[in-house]
């Protein structure tokens, strides 16, 4: 596929839903016109929920993710997904990193604060690595009274973990100006250190709501610039084209609403995930 040409995208969030195999997820990439996938781990949580040994959750949904994307590593960007409250938790990132060469890590915040001591010890081997994540931001979707822990402002303990690059998923909704807050903070922490990269960026997928979305977008983009700003789909259906090519449409259309430059367009919808990734 394309490398860093104009009309590339990249889906900054899918997510593993049951069993997924490598060589469909490609046939329907091509078919949807998608040059690489950000592919998340299931939820170590979710396994155990489902039978799977505590001890071992970790690994098996960390062996899964890389066993798709060893169909095309170049395409198809395993992300662990990492629980800190499991004892294992330090043990999975460097399993994931190091023996899986998963290329990032994903979190979701459930009981637990972005600050607590233990999602502050993955953080540490995260960052020694240098390798990207994503976490969720903003409501769980009503799945549980959760949300609480799912602020934005939480993140800028990251600030003490300055080679992670990490994105805000949803745009924080709906702490979405709380959200263009702090990526602003992050870019003014980069820009006055000098040696520190621009960290905070944030993905689109799927919230706030439309009318939310065409209100508060073009504000981000205003007072943060374009350049961090992601598109992730948060598929489900990674093997499904139509599923791919819906998202794409439906992305497009709103951000020329905005009434956005095609540079722009391009760089949201696969440019700026090139950084993110720390791909050349």
């Amino acid at each position: 596929m394309s490398g860093a040409s104009k009309d590339m995208i990249v889906d900054c969030h899918t997510h593993i839903h049951g069993e997924v195999d490598g060589e469909r997820v490609l046939r329907a990439m091509d078919a949807a016109g998608v040059d690489r996938i950000v592919l998340f781990a299931m939820s170590p949580l979710e396994l155990i929920a489902a039978g799977v040994d505590k001890g071992k959750a970790h690994q098996t949904s960390i062996d899964q993710v890389a066993g798709v994307a060893a169909a095309d590593r170049d395409r198809i960007i395993p992300f662990a997904w990492i629980e800190p409250t499991l004892t294992d938790a330090v043990e999975a990132v460097d399993y994931g990193l190091g023996d899986r060469h998963v290329q990032g890590v994903k979190m979701i915040p459930q009981r637990w604060y972005p600050y607590d001591e233990c999602a502050q010890a993955c953080y540490m081997r995260i960052n020694t690595w240098g390798a990207p994540m994503a976490f969720h931001s903003g409501s769980l979707g009503g799945t549980s009274d959760t949300s609480r822990f799912c602020r934005p402002v939480y993140w800028e303990v990251l600030l003490k973990y300055p080679r992670i690059r990490f994105s805000m998923a949803h745009l924080g909704w709906p702490w979405v100006d709380e959200g263009f807050a702090v990526m602003i903070e992050f870019r003014t922490t980069a820009e006055r250190l000098r040696d520190r990269e621009w960290q905070s960026y944030a993905d689109t997928a799927n919230e706030p709501p439309q009318a939310y979305r065409l209100q508060k977008l073009p504000s981000g983009i205003a007072i943060v610039g374009d350049t961090h700003f992601l598109y992730g789909s948060d598929s489900k259906s990674v093997e499904d084209p139509e599923a791919l090519r819906s998202y794409i449409r439906w992305e497009r259309r709103t951000l020329e609403e905005l009434g956005l430059s095609q540079e722009s367009i391009a760089g949201i919808m696969g440019k700026n995930a090139l950084t993110w990734l720390g791909i050349d």
